[in-house]
């Protein structure tokens, strides 16, 4: 069990590394500049450099910190992470979890409320105004994503996800295309994204609760965001394409996905969280809602 976890981290951390670069030589090159290209082969190994300068950087210590809870809470947050990676069904599969979906949505609620006590733990202002947009912006989205996930729980009338691979749904292929926009708006907003990266919002908020983060906490933080974007790709295979991950073209359509949440990085400008929240009452939790009680007319 423990090797199979150490073989798990060990290749999503190396993913997290290159994803990394290729985000720095896409938006480089969509800039009009070259990107990392000094180190070893066309600075191939560019992310090794900077986890070794991040490591070895000094701890910023203020005054006002709770050093308790910003400490332990921050590397909890890095754990929860981390027990995504369990309910993906890898050909290792470490955990075979009857109600594999329902976890998943409790580890998304527990990674907000503990990001809202790592938060109030820095005692800043920015930081605040940041968690007041997370809490806004995050719980609002949570109902669209478990009204998503509820709607293909009602389909497959199954909670594990290793078992969604073997359902063929083309007579719902329509209605997964139709759900599918508003599931990647829902994954932005989760992974705070651009054009909805409002817990950070550099040209307002100074980078936001990134300012009080340094040498190993800012490390965690960035791999969480970055493991978490590869997770719910992985898991937009799952559910709306039915694909096996242990497949090569799974990965072929994975890293399409994944270069498309950089496109995005590079086309979009922020959008007005006010108009987000309008988005989301006014139009996609109608339409989303009026789509389950269609789905539940087919099914009975």
């Amino acid at each position: 069990m423990l090797m199979k976890i150490l073989i798990i981290l060990l290749f999503s951390f190396i993913s997290v590394g290159f994803y990394s670069l290729i985000e720095q030589k896409i938006l480089g090159y969509m800039n009009n500049r070259i990107g990392p290209n000094k180190i070893l082969f066309i600075g191939l190994i560019q992310f090794i450099s900077d986890f070794i300068k991040l490591v070895f950087k000094d701890n910023i210590y203020l005054l006002l910190f709770n050093y308790l809870s910003y400490y332990f809470f921050i590397y909890m947050f890095f754990v929860i992470s981390l027990m995504y990676w369990i309910m993906l069904p890898f050909f290792l599969n470490l955990f075979n979890l009857k109600f594999m979906i329902l976890f998943m949505i409790m580890l998304m609620i527990n990674k907000i409320i503990l990001f809202i006590i790592i938060i109030w733990s820095l005692n800043s202002v920015y930081s605040i105004i940041s968690l007041i947009r997370l809490i806004i912006q995050n719980l609002s989205f949570e109902i669209l994503f478990m009204l998503i996930m509820f709607m293909y729980i009602f389909m497959y009338k199954n909670f594990n996800l290793i078992y969604y691979n073997n359902y063929n749904l083309s007579s719902f292929i329509f209605f997964s295309y139709l759900v599918f926009y508003v599931w990647m708006l829902v994954m932005l907003v989760e992974l705070n994204r651009i054009p909805f990266d409002f817990l950070e919002s550099e040209s307002e908020l100074i980078s936001g609760v990134n300012l009080e983060f340094s040498s190993i906490n800012f490390l965690l933080l960035f791999l969480i965001e970055y493991l978490d974007m590869i997770f719910f790709m992985i898991i937009s295979l799952i559910v709306f394409m039915n694909l096996n991950i242990m497949k090569m073209y799974s990965y072929i359509i994975l890293m399409l996905f994944m270069l498309l949440l950089l496109l995005f990085r590079g086309f979009f400008v922020r959008y007005r969280i006010d108009k987000l929240l309008y988005l989301l009452w006014k139009f996609f939790f109608p339409m989303l809602m009026n789509l389950f009680v269609f789905l539940i007319y087919l099914k009975f």
